[in-house]
């Protein structure tokens, strides 16, 4: 179901949570939610948005490599298929996004991937998979993505700052949980922009950490607060993908959420060649 803002505020009025509205309402975050259903690979059109399959790709791009070995491909949106909105006003106006991800990886901070930016649609192909394939790589299932919704996004359950509001009161933090990360929700939760769907709220220190080359991520102990308010206004969630046991697309025998990061000015550029991407068990 789609999660106006004023879904929201009812929500809250309807559960107790009522004084809490105000601490809420301004932190609100539009995202792009991306809803799927299980397809062969084959019947969805080239340049379609999709998860898994076989990329399509410019008839002179090849597959997306690290260290000359090919990536697992994860998921292509064609730009024009998303909803008019401000925030769909952040990304290229056409075009198609590619996502790759090495799932022979298990580095928290240094994930190999691949965010490869078509700006027409005209000339793309669908790729084979490479003679190279590294067998620890995998084809995922296919998802035809049949919705593409813009909504409102909240802080997830155990951040710094609903902690904060919070303070003593467990009982309405648990329906605040309730409500952002329903342990009975059925359905995976891929999005662009807006929250990440997790608990831990350090994802855009950890992104810069990363393009700082401080993979140790040494630097979360001394930014300041002022520091990790600009950080987090710099730095987007280009991408968010759960784990689906139908796609199967999860690392190893964990389920995982895949994270893109890029900063506003290199999407404001169309530069997709500094993200930062990482998967969290």
């Amino acid at each position: 179901m789609r999660q106006t803002q004023q879904d929201i505020k009812q929500y809250f009025s309807d559960n107790g949570l009522a004084d809490y509205w105000k601490a809420f309402s301004n932190k609100l975050k539009p995202c792009i939610r991306i809803k799927y259903q299980l397809s062969k690979d084959d019947e969805i059109s080239i340049g379609k948005s999709k998860l898994g399959g076989f990329p399509d790709l410019p008839q002179k791009t090849s597959w997306a490599t690290f260290d000359n070995l090919p990536l697992s491909f994860l998921a292509q949106i064609n730009l024009t298929e998303l909803p008019s909105s401000d925030i769909h006003n952040l990304l290229p106006q056409g075009g198609l996004l590619s996502f790759f991800y090495s799932s022979d990886n298990d580095d928290y901070a240094s994930s190999p991937h691949k965010v490869l930016f078509s700006d027409t649609t005209a000339d793309l192909e669908r790729k084979t998979r490479p003679d190279n394939w590294n067998d620890n790589e995998i084809i995922y299932g296919t998802g035809n993505v049949i919705s593409v919704e813009t909504e409102q996004s909240l802080p997830s359950g155990e951040t710094e700052y609903v902690l904060d509001v919070f303070k003593e009161d467990d009982k309405n933090r648990w329906v605040y949980w309730a409500f952002v990360q329903p342990d009975n929700s059925k359905e995976t939760t891929n999005k662009m922009f807006g929250y990440p769907h997790n608990s831990d709220d350090r994802f855009e220190l950890i992104c810069e950490c990363i393009s700082n080359g401080d993979k140790e991520l040494t630097q979360l102990k001394i930014f300041t607060e002022n520091q990790k308010k600009e950080i987090r206004d710099k730095w987007l969630l280009l991408l968010q993908l759960d784990s689906n046991a139908d796609l199967k697309m999860y690392m190893g025998v964990d389920l995982d959420c895949f994270y893109f990061w890029i900063t506003k000015d290199d999407l404001a550029n169309k530069d997709f060649s500094k993200t930062i991407a990482f998967s969290v068990h």
